[in-house]
């Protein structure tokens, strides 16, 4: 979230409707084997398709599953926390999800060292 109290996104559609109290995926899924089967099968089509740039391919699990969420064949439940987000996507994300870290550690959210 930026000092303004927006989040920052770089997507447009996203961008014009998201707000700080927005929910967004933290990639954190608990799933039987079949959820499993039904992403690999989409893998495999995701890996079969050479239209887009290899590098900058995503197989972004929150798409694949709002998909199967939309076409009634799985369910999810959400589970809400007021935990801070930190995303860390990409190399500049680092200075940012560093100092987020930092501050959790001052609040004691988080021990300075995880693993003694």
């Amino acid at each position: 979230m930026n000092p303004d109290n927006t989040v920052q996104c770089d997507n447009d559609e996203v961008s014009r409707w998201i707000t700080p109290d927005s929910h967004v995926s933290m990639n954190m899924w608990a799933a039987g084997p079949e959820l499993f089967r039904v992403l690999e099968d989409g893998f495999v089509e995701f890996l079969e398709d050479d239209s887009k740039d290899p590098l900058k391919k995503e197989y972004l699990i929150p798409i694949r599953v709002g998909d199967l969420l939309h076409k009634n064949q799985v369910e999810v439940e959400v589970r809400e926390t007021n935990d801070k987000w930190i995303g860390i996507t990409y190399q500049e994300d680092t200075a940012l999800a560093q100092e987020g870290f930092r501050e959790m550690i001052a609040a004691g959210v988080y021990p300075a060292k995880l693993w003694a």
